[in-house]
């Protein structure tokens, strides 16, 4: 079997949808249109880095600091042009020059009859070296670099949450029970998501803290077991220097 074949037969989906760089990185694919018939969309990460030394050892020992990471997805696919991916590629090579972006969502296949929901990569990204091939006959191949613009998100395999418990109870809060509040990554800055979508009642005790596990309201997709999760401060009655809980994924359904 030939190596496209094989990626293809793996069922990994990427689907994508025209932006700027304004637009946000997507958490889902919905409103956006899948590629088809694609037989290579591997993410190429790439790093700069500088020789420091290192005086946290006695010897001061020489070591490689990285400065600056990008990456590239290098794609390649069968052509058909009636499909919407197509036409969306196209697009996006032609007007690149004006700042036309692409948000990009890859899905991996759950291959280990796990049942969880499958890894996820996501971010924005610049078209370019689009190309077509004919190969024989009525046959032609599309091939296009995704750039990265910015870090991509990633979402490891998993499942929604079951139950949290509290890991810190953070300080300063207005007493309350906030409804459906949005569960996101403790360190969000890192660009790696804790699973996303999960959502919660949090109840906000007399002393300004959290001390009850939070209520699952939506569980959300792609979390693990160990996750740390918080929430923002202005939606749990918190502002300026007060201190946001946070919390740890239990279980997972």
């Amino acid at each position: 079997m030939a190596t496209g074949s094989f990626f293809a037969a793996l069922g990994y989906k990427l689907y994508v949808k025209l932006g700027t760089s304004a637009s946000s990185i997507p958490t889902t694919s919905a409103g956006m249109t899948r590629i088809l018939s694609l037989d290579n969309t591997g993410i190429q990460g790439t790093s700069e880095s500088t020789s420091v030394i290192d005086y946290d050892s006695e010897q001061g020992f020489q070591s490689n600091l990285i400065t600056s990471q990008s990456y590239n997805i290098p794609c390649s696919m069968n052509l058909d042009v009636t499909d919407g991916g197509y036409e969306i590629l196209k697009k996006a090579a032609i007007k690149a020059a004006d700042g036309t972006l692409l948000e990009w969502y890859r899905e991996t296949p759950v291959t280990d009859n796990s049942g969880d929901d499958s890894e996820v990569h996501a971010g924005l990204a610049q078209i370019g070296d689009f190309s077509e091939d004919i190969v024989a006959g009525n046959i032609a191949r599309v091939s296009f670099t995704l750039t990265g613009y910015g870090a991509y998100r990633f979402y490891p395999q998993g499942n929604p949450i079951a139950t949290l418990t509290v890991t810190t109870g953070g300080s300063g809060l207005t007493t309350a029970t906030y409804n459906g509040v949005a569960l996101i990554s403790s360190n969000p800055a890192a660009g790696i998501g804790s699973g996303k979508g999960a959502t919660a009642d949090i109840v906000v005790a007399a002393g300004g803290d959290v001390t009850v596990a939070p209520t699952i309201v939506a569980g959300g997709t792609n979390y693990r077991v160990g996750d740390i999760l918080t929430a923002a401060l202005a939606d749990i009655g918190g502002s300026g220097t007060d201190v946001a809980p946070t919390f740890t994924v239990a279980t997972i359904s």
